[in-house]
């Protein structure tokens, strides 16, 4: 954690032990989000702006939450599995856009070598093609023109 948060990636809390936080009443998506925050914060000396939803689901409840403790809602508009990587890496190819987020999701024991491979192609293919990557924070507070934001 503290390796990747000094390497400028930023850190954002996905909860405890990963709950859908629509299953759950408020306090305990409280007490799993804070108990995450602190982790977090003492790890990297930064609090945590952002909160991903395990599942990208979330309600009111857990929008009052995060509302509560300060955090933005990150989602993402595409995503990499090891499942099918060449084929989900394909598809943002062709419909990826300023603005996009991609979810780049292993969910193994090990690094899967295929997932990498297609997520190195990636980030050269958007490189290539003039996309900056950006953290979600740089990307939310980028300005809009046109309801597009400009951090291509």
């Amino acid at each position: 954690m503290r390796q990747t948060a000094d390497a400028g990636h930023e850190q954002g809390n996905h909860t405890w032990a990963h709950d859908d936080l629509t299953q759950r009443d408020a306090a305990f998506a409280r007490g799993s989000l804070e108990r995450t925050h602190e982790l977090l914060a003492g790890l990297t000396g930064r609090a945590p702006a952002l909160c991903r939803p395990p599942y990208g689901r979330i309600d009111s409840v857990g929008l009052a939450v995060c509302a509560g403790l300060r955090y933005g809602v990150a989602l993402w508009s595409h995503h990499v599995t090891g499942g099918k990587p060449h084929g989900d890496v394909d598809a943002i190819l062709r419909q990826g856009s300023p603005g996009s987020i991609v979810l780049a999701h292993d969910g193994g024991r090990e690094p899967d070598a295929s997932l990498m491979t297609q997520l190195d192609r990636l980030v050269a293919s958007m490189t290539d093609r003039g996309y900056k990557f950006v953290t979600v924070s740089e990307l939310l507070s980028a300005p809009v023109q046109g309801g597009v934001s400009q951090s291509r």
